[in-house]
């Protein structure tokens, strides 16, 4: 039979025990915000003539030839030649303007060392079909370069959380003297419409708009509103 001083020595852990637990889901509570990017990286980068055709001029390990890179947002994935997962994400905003990304990721080698890449991705415009990925590859015990280049999407990413903007069509192609109308949705608040290319715009304010073509060349319409943007790619 338990004495009354073990009685409440047992109550006394039971409730340290829940406070700990109650701790530890506070503390993993946090949820991931994910911005929305006005171009998009995804696609297979392998590495260049510049590291000898792996993406860094050394690493640790299995030799790391090609990354898979997905995009979400500003939120970036890749899986390499050798299984390995790498996650990371696009500090800056690029758009149509000025398509180069600053980016981070991390994962590790097939050794188990611990990797830090940290970089630029870089289109010549926000709907070419080809990207760069240079920069620094950060070991614990040396420092290498990065280079690969990779056959990319073209239509900008338009997912983000706590207030995307989808654009409707988020591609097309309008001839010269032609007109194609879009539709946003999903934004919080008065929309603002902009163009970046050769081509004019009936409004700039409200959930559609139509868009004119003036010249040739590739072109990219933006919607925005407090809650995010969107993105639709001209051709």
């Amino acid at each position: 039979m338990m004495s009354v001083r073990s009685i409440a020595m047992a109550a006394v852990a039971a409730l340290a025990a829940s406070v700990l637990l109650f701790s530890g889901c506070e503390v993993n509570s946090a949820n991931v915000v994910n911005r929305n990017v006005g171009v998009d990286y995804t696609g297979i980068y392998t590495g260049t003539a510049t590291t000898n055709g792996t993406i860094a001029t050394q690493n640790s390990g299995a030799p790391i030839t090609q990354f898979n890179l997905s995009q979400t947002g500003d939120i970036l994935e890749a899986v390499d030649n050798n299984g390995a997962i790498w996650k990371g994400s696009i500090g800056n905003s690029p758009d149509a303007t000025s398509p180069q990304a600053s980016f981070t990721m991390k994962g590790k080698t097939t050794v188990g060392a611990n990797v830090t890449i940290s970089g630029a991705l870089n289109k010549t415009a926000a709907t070419a079909t080809t990207a760069t990925m240079s920069g620094t590859w950060i070991e614990p015990n040396f420092f290498a370069t990065i280079s690969a280049a990779g056959s990319v999407s073209i239509t900008a990413t338009n997912t983000s959380s706590g207030g995307a903007i989808t654009v409707s069509p988020a591609s097309t192609t309008v001839a010269i003297g032609q007109s194609a109308g879009f539709t946003a949705s999903g934004a919080s608040g008065t929309i603002t419409w902009s163009v970046s290319g050769n081509g004019s715009l009936s409004t700039t304010t409200g959930t559609t708009t139509t868009f004119t073509r003036t010249s040739a060349g590739s072109a990219s319409l933006t919607a925005t509103s407090s809650g995010g943007s969107g993105t639709a790619i001209i051709n």
